[in-house]
């Protein structure tokens, strides 16, 4: 049985100034980004509280969605 992977959240600066924060959820073992905010935050409290609404799959065993996916509607 392989273990979890564990992730980091990184609060990152690169939006305008006006709101410069973003955030990126990226795998600990290969460094691979697995999500990344869509838009920018003028905090980084508000750019961590919506982080954790994407990693909170991740927290309980799921995957996370991309803002710009879709359910599948097939079946």
């Amino acid at each position: 049985m392989s273990q979890p992977s564990r992730y980091l959240l990184r609060i990152t600066r690169r939006g305008p100034s006006s709101a410069p924060f973003g955030w990126e959820i990226i795998r600990q073992d290969d460094s691979l980004e697995i999500a990344r905010s869509a838009k920018t935050f003028p905090t980084r409290a508000e750019a961590l509280a919506d982080s954790v609404r994407a990693a909170a799959p991740l927290a309980l065993g799921g995957t996370v969605e991309h803002p710009d996916e879709t359910p599948d509607d097939s079946g």
